[in-house]
């Protein structure tokens, strides 16, 4: 006479594991793989930039200190003057977001028209970083398309500026 157990079919890689330890070798691969792309991606917009930099007669190596490669942009594409006031926009959030911490208990009213200053200042830097892509692609003497193309494929359009027969222009 047949045993329960001999009645149950062969476990199968398809089979549902209820420990979820068969499924957790493909997250651990997706992981590795996502953090070695980016890395990779991270690398070859910091060569880009660094490229970029060059062509526009700063140093190369500016282009890797994070914050300083946007200062050195902007002063590529305008004033260093007017990039303390684009980092208004930034110091208004932090400071934002210091009062929202601050008054968090209690007072509903004013977390939400904090929230809404938060959205309208990262709106303000998203508008400023379109015009500053617009106006490097326009220092290197790039159409509004090629700057549609560094706002919405960033990598590919860096890397024809950089590795391009592209030149800068004052």
């Amino acid at each position: 006479m047949p045993v329960f157990a001999d009645l149950l079919p062969e476990p199968s890689i398809w089979s549902i594991d209820p420990t979820g330890l068969n499924s957790l070798w493909l997250l651990k691969w997706l992981t590795t793989s996502n953090l070695i792309i980016c890395c990779l991606v991270c690398v070859f917009l910091i060569v880009c930039m660094w490229i970029i930099f060059k062509k526009a007669g700063r140093k190369g190596r500016e282009s890797i200190i994070p914050y300083w490669n946007t200062y050195v942009t902007y002063k590529i594409v305008w004033k260093p003057a007017r990039f303390w006031f684009l980092l208004i926009p930034w110091i208004a959030e932090a400071i934002i977001l210091w009062i929202w911490n601050m008054l968090w208990i209690g007072w509903s009213q004013i977390i939400n028209i904090l929230c809404m200053l938060c959205w309208l200042v990262a709106l303000v830097w998203l508008v400023l970083f379109i015009i500053m892509l617009c106006k490097l692609s326009k220092k290197f003497w790039k159409s509004w398309w090629f700057a549609l193309g560094l706002i919405f494929l960033a990598p590919i359009f860096r890397w024809i500026l950089a590795f391009g027969k592209a030149q800068y222009h004052k």
